[in-house]
């Protein structure tokens, strides 16, 4: 069985947008300026209408977008430290039987994350634990 982690979805459709440190966010304004200075919260600035940044450490960042020396835009981001998945190496069962796989992190906070799962059947399951039946023995 292989895990496939692809773009994170968020589990709570409101409140801050959630990231993983280390992972480029594209941010930008609903307006043509060509003068925009973002800041960060990190002490760190960009500038330009259209921009990537990565948040290096997890926390809550207030993003703000100034234009024309006025707060134009702001956006609460929250960078979450991405969690080392550990699967079981084996999980065994019989045909039939629902089998449940539960990735153990290295992290001890809640993960705001779902996984897209490949059960090896040609079932993609989009949670954060997998649970399914297999309707054949085999390997997978």
């Amino acid at each position: 069985m292989k895990v496939i982690v692809k773009d994170i979805e968020k589990i709570l459709p409101k409140g801050p947008e959630k990231i993983c440190t280390g992972r480029s966010i594209g941010l930008s304004v609903p307006f043509d300026n060509n003068d925009t200075t973002w800041f960060f919260n990190d002490g760190q600035t960009a500038k330009g209408d259209n921009i990537s940044k990565i948040f290096d450490a997890k926390g809550l960042y207030q993003v703000a977008a100034k234009a024309e020396n006025k707060i134009t835009m702001t956006k609460n981001i929250v960078a979450y430290d991405f969690p080392e998945i550990i699967l079981p190496e084996k999980t065994e069962g019989f045909s039939g039987d629902k089998v449940k796989i539960v990735p153990v992190c290295n992290k001890k906070e809640a993960l705001p994350f779902i996984f897209t799962w490949d059960m090896g059947d040609g079932t993609i399951i989009k949670k954060k634990i997998a649970e399914h039946v297999y309707k054949k023995p085999g390997a997978y």
